[in-house]
């Protein structure tokens, strides 16, 4: 704030009066340009250079003017003029010196101040240049009042402002509030980790074990943010693995912004921290799967488990969070279900047990229903046994069913059906049950054994035999006689060769015989039937055997005589 015009009715002095144009009009108050109408001061050309000059009656810090000129085409003489201040103590000190070139006018009004600063004095001086007139209509000396300052005296100096020590010249300030710097403090410290800069540089101080700048900024004047990427005090700190990228990370803080907030792997605010075990995916926030090698072998990127044997049992996939479908279990999946009873969706994706009762498929057993029915066995659990196979070849394991080839029938003889299970109806007996029982069975039609078709028991009167042959007794004599002389014969005719084989054997010699010999059984219903007799019979050499379907003779060469025995 301006005290006012200082120079305005003091004493006054110049070097030459031009008729009544005298000093003292300069500061008279009245404010104009015409030198017709307004008076103004007018100085001769000599003595050169004229001045012009006012004593202000005390010594003050001497910055701005103003000075109104004439304004005729003849304001062109104060073109080049000199302001200066002094005192009795001291010479006179250039203030201002005017630039303007001489053929032309600086202006109606010209207004200005000390160009190195304050000048300290008591008297102000105005000097043209050399061999020229000086024309003044008004001069107007400013200084400023208890606390303001600058041009002007526009800025105010006290703890309320930015400014809060001003010099005695009341022209800068010497001190500015915390926070302020620059000539008039008008500007803005950075953002300095002391909260304070240098007055003058507005540079924030480093200290040795401290940072220059708050969190977010760096450089000397901490005015700057940190650069994507970067954040803390001078912007040190590297931001973690934040989901949208550098830019999303707090340059104060360090912390990610958005959702998901962290890249796949980390979380935590700064998205630093590794996933935990059994953690992945943005912010871990996903649940790893069921790894084989536990949560360790869970990459915290992508969730996918590592090893060889990728997933625990009954899980697959890459993360191994897919349970095994219907029909497979174990690692990874890569096993097949057995033939469990109630089909795939029973085994167990871990183990492979089969639930249910029954367990396993017919024709399967074990936990796993893997394992094939033994030799004999057949059904559920394989505890069926299978029938009646021919030749005792097995039964399937599944059905029970014998089988059937075009060189073997399915059954044994005197048993039915695909499991060979059903013996034959009775009264029947033989190779699939196509054979009639002998009426003659002592138990009847229906008594006779299923496989060879033997009666049991024995048989009716007047029948013998494996199948109960009748026996004739009724023959007239002639026919018995005949009967006997036949056989007779026969008898006489192979004790006659054995006896000759006999002598041979027991000679050193070697004789077989394997032609047929005819022998008429004593019952008339066996005529006709051959018999082989052949040596050695077991093991004896000297024994062969004669036996047909129904007789049998033993015949020996043991004595010197040879012998056989007729057995019925």
């Amino acid at each position: 704030m301006l005290i006012g015009n200082v120079a305005l009715g003091k004493p006054t002095y110049q070097s030459s009066n031009f008729s009544r144009h005298t000093s003292e009009l300069a500061v008279d108050g009245t404010l104009g340009h015409s030198y017709s109408d307004t008076p103004c001061t007018h100085t001769r050309q000599t003595p050169s250079p004229a001045s012009w000059r006012v004593t202000l009656g005390a010594v003050y810090w001497i910055n701005n003017f103003t000075i109104y000129n004439r304004k005729e085409n003849l304001g062109r003489r104060l073109s080049g003029f000199i302001l200066s201040v002094g005192n009795s103590s001291q010479a006179y000190k250039t203030c201002y010196k005017d630039t303007t070139p001489i053929t032309t006018t600086p202006g109606p009004i010209v207004t200005g101040h000390c160009t190195g600063g304050p000048v300290s004095g008591d008297t102000v001086m105005i000097t043209s240049r050399p061999d020229e007139y000086l024309t003044l209509c008004e001069v107007l000396i400013f200084v400023c009042s208890a606390g303001w300052y600058g041009e002007m005296c526009g800025r105010q100096c006290n703890t309320t402002t930015a400014c809060s020590k001003c010099d005695v010249t009341r022209t800068r300030c010497t001190e500015c509030v915390d926070g302020r710097w620059e000539k008039h403090c008008q500007k803005d410290c950075g953002h300095c980790w002391a909260d304070k800069c240098d007055k003058d540089t507005g540079e924030c101080p480093l200290t040795d074990g401290k940072p220059r700048c708050d969190a977010g900024f760096m450089l000397e004047n901490c005015s700057t943010a940190c650069g994507a990427g970067t954040y803390g005090h001078d912007c040190k700190e590297t931001c973690g693995s934040c989901a949208s990228g550098p830019s999303s990370c707090n340059t104060t803080s360090g912390h990610c912004r958005g959702n998901p907030r962290c890249m796949p792997g980390y979380s935590g605010l700064k998205c630093k921290t590794d996933c935990e075990a059994g953690k992945y995916g943005h912010d871990c926030n996903e649940t790893c799967g069921s790894c084989a090698s536990g949560s360790e072998s869970c990459n915290t990127t992508s969730g996918h488990c590592q090893g060889e044997s990728r997933c625990m049992p009954g899980y697959s996939g890459l993360k191994c969070n897919t349970a095994c479908e219907a029909g497979t279990y174990g690692h990874d999946c890569n096993k097949t279900c057995g033939s469990c009873a109630s089909g795939p969706s029973s085994c167990n994706t871990t183990s492979g047990h089969c639930r249910g009762n029954p367990r396993c498929m017919p024709g399967y057993s074990g936990l796993k229903c893997k394992t094939g029915c033994d030799a004999g066995f057949w059904g559920a659990g394989c505890e069926e046994k299978c029938g009646e196979c021919y030749n005792n070849v097995t039964c399937d394991r599944a059905s029970g069913g014998c089988p059937i080839t075009d060189e073997n029938p399915r059954c044994k003889a005197g048993f039915l059906g695909s499991n060979c299970r059903q013996t034959c109806s009775p009264g029947t007996w033989g190779q699939n049950c196509k054979l009639t029982c002998s009426q003659n069975c002592l138990n009847g039609p229906t008594g006779c054994d299923v496989s060879s078709g033997a009666c049991i028991g024995g048989c009716t009167d007047g029948h013998e035999g494996r199948f109960c042959t009748p026996v004739n007794y009724n023959y007239t004599g002639v026919v018995i006689g005949c009967v006997a002389v036949v056989v007779a014969v026969v008898i006489v005719v192979i004790v006659l060769m054995y006896t000759r084989r006999c002598h041979g054997n027991k000679s050193g010699g070697t004789s077989e015989r394997s032609d047929p010999v005819h022998v008429q059984n004593r019952e008339s219903s066996n005529q006709g039937r051959e018999a082989r007799i052949s040596t050695p019979v077991d093991s004896n050499p000297y024994e062969s055997v004669y036996e047909n379907e129904y007789d049998k003779i033993r015949f020996s060469c043991n004595d010197p005589e040879a012998s056989y025995t007729v057995v019925t």
